[in-house]
């Protein structure tokens, strides 16, 4: 499975959205394609907010690109699949990708409990933790296994408006 998604599968750093469209790339994303048997052709953005922010509250050059890969005309030449991770509530995501027929997923990945939390802990690192919180993030709990292998903690932002950290 795990060459499928090698053969399959284009990182794509968010960066880097805007050349999509670029006509040096498109022969390239066109031959990708073809070497895939003309199987559809996953992009995958990772920490892609500001790819699908709404227009109406923000300024997102990104977002024709995105639908232009997405059913857009070269999306549709390239049968084109965009997996695109975020952060952003789906109240700021641009209409335009919530659409009916553009948007195949929306999975969000709601805060585990604390049992939950430790097992996945336990399953990642092999080790024991015992977390206090009721609720954990996945974040928080790669956070955790990134320290304990690597002998390192993960800083955290002090919130300006509250005084917390996040």
């Amino acid at each position: 499975q795990l060459e499928i998604l090698k053969r399959y599968c284009n990182p794509i750093p968010v960066n880097t959205v805007e050349n999509l469209v670029n006509p040096s790339v498109i022969p390239i994303l066109l031959s990708q394609y073809r070497e895939g048997g003309n199987k559809p052709l996953v992009l995958i953005i990772e920490d892609g907010d500001a790819t699908i922010l709404s227009r109406k509250t923000h300024t997102n050059s990104l977002i024709s690109t995105v639908l232009n890969m997405g059913d857009g005309i070269l999306g549709q030449l390239l049968h084109t699949r965009m997996i695109i991770s975020t952060n952003v509530p789906k109240t700021e995501i641009d209409p335009a990708v919530l659409r009916a027929g553009r948007l195949n997923a929306y999975i969000e990945v709601p805060p585990v409990d604390k049992e939950q939390a430790n097992a996945i802990y336990k399953r990642l690192s092999g080790k024991e933790f015992d977390f206090k919180e009721k609720t954990v993030t996945l974040a928080d709990v790669y956070g955790k296994v990134n320290e304990s292998q690597n002998n390192f903690k993960v800083a955290k932002k002090k919130q300006e408006d509250t005084g917390q950290y996040a």
